[in-house]
């Protein structure tokens, strides 16, 4: 028998069943049917001795049950000599190449082989899908469908009652009308005695090819037995009771399409510190400057329906110093090929800006609306474009002293985003991929004015805000599960207003730090946003900033006990990663970060009008970090543990420790 070489699926087709001795580990196998077309399957043993199986030989799935008897297959001579020795030889064979006064004595040996002797066990009028057999118990279960329902039986194991099923209907032949022959003018020939045999004329058919590569295991020829059917007229047994076939009225007023059903696919309480909705944060409107968020405890819960064609999502989350909240929620439509998203985010933040018995406390609020679609131009690459509509307001609290003198400000905006995405990694395991992802964007806002104080009036702002840039990761196996991991980011803020970025430190930081030492950059014109560029590790946040920057960031990834054992339990030692990473990047104002006009290297300092001082630093724009990490989930977070060195202007710093959330860089 050949061997085959297996698809993602078994092959489809008629199965013979063979039995092979684990025994004897033989390479003979012991053919236990031969039908052609017939399909057999689901063998199991029911006792020490007797097997069973389902076959279709009759048009219906029914069960057969066997045994195997020892039989003499053929005889074999064995030939003594005088010397002491002997050999075998088939009886039927001739030998010429001994002398026959050698030969002392010879033996005539049978040889035993095995065969199935095997008859039908039941006759039921549908078919048998699945059968399992308990040989403990002496009880055998079995699975058929009625009425578009499974039902499941459990009886009792009977191997020796036998069932003679005949043909279903579809499988008996169906009769050749007879026609009349024309009249034959000679009388015609007599008819052939068909039981004489031309023991002559033998004619051979092989169903092998003759070309067909020899067999690896051969396979016993014995024929199989089956016993003997008594002369009494056969009984059928027992079939499982169909019901009589109703007939329905046919009401087409009563024909509904498929409805919307949706389920709750999660609903999840965790810590969470990420970026939500782009991270835009307002800088003229924000008297603490640049913050990260702070680790709050997030409530999420998504909904889908049956096909997910449509999906709801919506949440809270409340940091853990308790000074505000965000609430959101988005809507996906994935029905078609061009799929739609509608989201509304919504924060609330309290800061106080003073000191002393009488704070200024102030309430920075944030609405956004966002619409988005998404073409994919293939499986990997994809076109997007999302429209946003925001409004930050700055609100002193009433019961502050100085409510009065400080009223509200507020912006809005509306803003544009445009992106090229092309993803074909695929998860090795957790914060391990294969593959390559990069996109190219760019982002487009316009502030704009709207006044109700002297009736309804709404009107655009000179001026824009433009941003343009581009993400890029590949992650190369260096093995089975190790992996090098690349990154390149870089963008640029242009316009009548500018986007200001802070280079340091990594993504969900838990317990961020920010540099004050370094100045913020003075771009020539006002900013209007500003956030995060990372990571950038051995710094704080900070350690650069400006209208623009570019950013690399490599990591070699070492899951060191996936690498030596794939069976282990412990989830915290399975996801368990040795990381090497090398960090550099820089942010500046302006076209060029090594300009001497940069804000970086140049710092001009005003006492009135008589003292003007002008600091310049020698400041290499360019920093990078160095330094080793590890990765692991822990209570059900993938916790990022990174310990680094920077190097600023050819000095090597102090490392630091940093504590984080989240998969990847």
């Amino acid at each position: 028998m050949g061997t085959v070489r297996l698809d993602s699926v078994l092959p489809i087709g008629q199965f013979d069943l063979f039995f092979f001795d684990l025994d004897t580990r033989s390479n003979e196998l012991i053919r236990i049917t031969h039908t052609p077309g017939a399909n057999e399957s689901s063998p199991l043993a029911i006792d020490a001795t007797r097997f069973a199986f389902l076959s279709d030989q009759y048009g219906i799935t029914n069960r057969e049950v066997g045994f195997l008897e020892t039989y003499i297959h053929h005889y074999d001579s064995t030939y003594f000599l005088n010397d002491g020795s002997q050999f075998l030889n088939p009886p039927d064979s001739i030998i010429h190449t001994i002398d026959t006064n050698t030969i002392d004595s010879i033996r005539i040996t049978p040889i035993f082989k095995q065969r199935a002797v095997v008859h039908t066990h039941t006759n039921y009028n549908r078919s048998i899908h699945q059968q399992h057999a308990s040989t403990s118990a002496g009880k055998i279960a079995e699975r058929f469908l009625r009425n578009g329902r499974h039902i499941i039986t459990i009886n009792s194991i009977s191997p020796d009652s036998m069932a003679y099923p005949v043909l279903s209907r579809f499988l008996q032949p169906k009769a050749v009308p007879k026609v009349a022959a024309p009249p034959s003018p000679s009388p015609a020939p007599a008819p052939t005695d068909t039981s004489k045999i031309d023991i002559d004329n033998y004619l051979f058919q092989s169903e092998f090819d003759a070309n067909e590569k020899p067999k690896t295991t051969s396979i016993n020829a014995g024929t199989t037995s089956t016993p003997t059917k008594p002369v009494s007229p056969p009984q059928a047994s027992p079939a499982i009771p169909t019901p009589k076939p109703m007939a329905h009225l046919f009401r087409p007023g009563l024909i509904v399409p498929s409805r919307l059903q949706f389920r709750t696919d999660f609903v999840t309480t965790q810590m969470d510190n990420s970026i939500l909705f782009e991270g835009l944060e307002s800088f003229t409107l924000n008297p603490q400057k640049f913050s990260y968020p702070i680790a709050g405890i997030m409530l999420k819960a998504n909904f889908k329906d049956l096909f997910e064609d449509y999906e709801l999502e919506g949440g809270m989350r409340l940091p853990t110093n308790f000074n505000g909240a965000e609430y959101f929620a988005t809507f996906n439509n994935r029905r078609h090929r061009l799929d739609q998203r509608y989201s509304v985010y919504l924060r609330n933040n309290r800061m106080s800006t003073g000191t002393g018995f009488l704070p200024n406390r102030k309430v920075l609020s944030t609405i956004l609306g966002q619409y988005g679609l998404r073409y994919p131009l293939d499986i990997f690459t994809s076109l997007r474009a999302t429209a946003t509509l925001r409004q930050d307001k700055l609100t002193t609290f009433a019961t502050d002293l100085n409510a009065l003198n400080t009223p509200s400000r507020a912006e809005q905006r509306i803003g544009l985003k445009l992106e090229y995405v092309f993803d074909n990694t695929l998860s090795v395991t957790t914060n391990i991929l294969n593959g390559s992802r990069y996109k190219f964007f760019a982002d487009f806002y316009k502030a704009f004015d709207v006044n109700f104080s002297n009736g309804a009036g709404f009107e655009f702002d000179r001026g824009f805000l433009g941003v343009a840039g581009f993400d890029a990761r590949h992650y190369q196996r260096l093995g089975k599960f190790p992996i090098l991991a690349l990154r390149a980011a870089g963008t640029v803020s242009f316009g009548s207003q500018r986007f200001l970025y802070y280079l340091g430190g990594v993504d969900n930081w838990l317990l961020p730090k920010f540099d004050n030492s370094v100045p913020i950059a003075n771009p020539g014109a006002p900013v209007a946003f500003q956030g995060f560029a990372g990571p950038l590790r051995g710094f704080n946040t900070n350690i650069r900033n400006g209208n623009s920057y570019m950013l690399i960031n490599t990591e070699l990834r070492l899951p060191v006990f996936l690498m030596l054992s794939r069976r282990i339990a412990s989830n915290f030692l399975r996801n368990f990663q040795l990381v090497g990473f090398f960090d550099a990047g820089t942010a500046w104002e302006g076209n060029n970060p090594f300009s001497t006009d940069n804000p970086l290297n140049a710092r001009t300092i005003t006492n009135g009008d008589r003292v003007i001082v002008r600091i310049n630093y020698f400041r290499e724009p360019v920093v990078a970090g160095y330094g080793f990490g590890l990765r692991s989930m822990l209570f059900g977070y993938f916790i990022r543990a990174d310990y680094a060195w920077g190097i600023e202007t050819r000095v090597v710093q102090k490392p630091t420790l940093y504590i984080a959330l989240g998969l990847d860089f």
